[in-house]
């Protein structure tokens, strides 16, 4: 009796040092998951912006390969930022599958109807908490304000997936977008959830909740 009373007051007292430890080196590395979410909005904001030689209207050539590097660079960050899981909440969050179907959204869209191109994509996270999970897991919980200049309607990168701003409901609908050649501004602004396992060393994203609070014209008129 006295061996298993012994025995147990060990594993208690590791269980004990494991926790604190595993607490303190959680504390610690919360600078990093914040920076890890910063530099995710760094590298979609590159992504979204339409290089110089596309940026024309009214050229379906230029549509098209404008479409086609948008889906491409965002395929690639996707697979190199988010990892395939699911478990009993997946009816719950938005997946790595969820994401990448969006892309499959434009396989048949005509370039006639993404005529225009991204001037700049800027991002202001705040309220940014990190929370631990479980054993390799971990969840940020942050507010988002994304600024989109844009002319017509092109393919526009969001978090969660890839869209066109009438879709997005950043304008009031396509008839006004595909004839303006005038720069515009939208903004976003998201109560979003991201969740994040260490796979291999590195931290990946497995899901994400995501809530659009407001979105609008900036300096719309009364019908925006």
């Amino acid at each position: 009796m006295n061996r298993g009373i012994l025995l147990g007051s060990i594993i208690f007292i590791a269980l004990v040092i494991y926790l604190v430890v595993d607490s303190l080196n959680f504390k610690r590395d919360i600078p990093m998951f914040e920076k890890l979410i910063e530099d995710y909005y760094a590298e979609l904001s590159e992504i979204a912006v339409s290089p110089e030689e596309n940026r024309k209207v009214n050229d379906s050539a230029t549509a098209k390969k404008e479409m086609d590097r948008v889906k491409e660079e965002y395929a690639k960050f996707i697979d190199e930022n988010w990892v395939d899981y699911s478990n009993g909440l997946y009816y719950y969050y938005v997946t790595k599958q969820d994401v990448k179907g969006s892309l499959d959204n434009f396989n048949n869209v005509s370039s006639k109807l993404l005529n225009g191109y991204v001037v700049d994509w800027k991002y202001k996270l705040s309220d940014i908490k990190v929370s631990k999970l479980g054993p390799n897991m971990v969840g940020i919980s942050y507010t988002d304000n994304i600024t989109v200049d844009l002319v017509g309607n092109p393919l526009v990168v969001d978090v969660l997936n890839l869209d066109m701003p009438q879709f997005l409901k950043y304008a009031r609908n396509y008839e006004e977008l595909k004839e303006n050649t005038d720069k515009q501004k939208y903004n976003r602004t998201s109560s979003i959830f991201i969740k994040l396992m260490k796979v291999d060393g590195e931290w990946k994203i497995y899901g994400s909740d995501g809530i659009y609070n407001n979105i609008e014209i900036v300096g719309g008129d009364d019908n925006a």
